[in-house]
């Protein structure tokens, strides 16, 4: 489900944006256990996956054509696995969107705000920020497509065709 995004652990977080890193970090910090209720949180998971799937199918090791890196990182709350990564980045709301420079200290992050309005808009949006803040032109994104549009279409238009060669 989370294809080429870095899962954030207690164990591993420190290492992963170690100040030596040499590339640009989107962290998503998140909630999605129903239990929670975070409704955003449950909006935002898949608009961040369709991001980093986007990136990685035109780069599929995390660099531009200018050679800079990204990569994609999340943390879903789970106190027994995580909660160190929540700590560190001294979040007790979520969701929260966050970008690391290269060879930034890890303390240092500036935050993405989320826009209201959700779907392609706001995958459009955090796109245009990225690439704003990173100067990589060549991010684009690719929406899944819409399976049951489709064979709704289909199926639509082979009634329609059927009625009007019946009469």
């Amino acid at each position: 489900r989370y294809k080429g995004i870095i899962q954030l652990t207690n164990n591993n977080f420190k290492r992963i944006l170690d100040s030596k890193r040499e590339a640009y970090i989107v962290v998503l910090l998140t909630a999605t256990n129903a239990q929670v209720g975070c409704t955003l949180c449950m909006e935002l998971d898949p608009e961040f996956s369709m991001m980093a799937d986007s990136w990685y199918k035109d780069h599929p090791e995390g660099l531009s054509e200018s050679g800079t890196g990204m990569f994609f990182a999340r943390a879903d709350f789970d106190p027994k696995k995580n909660s160190d990564v929540f700590m560190h980045f001294k979040v007790n709301n979520v969701p929260r969107l966050l970008f690391l420079t290269p060879q930034g200290d890890p303390s240092s992050f500036s935050q993405i705000n989320l826009p209201g309005e959700g779907g392609m808009t706001r995958v459009l949006a955090i796109v245009n920020t990225l690439r704003d803040a990173t100067g990589i032109s060549d991010f684009k994104i690719y929406q899944p497509i819409n399976w049951g549009s489709v064979f709704v279409t289909a199926f639509a238009t082979a009634a329609v065709t059927l009625l009007v060669k019946k009469y």
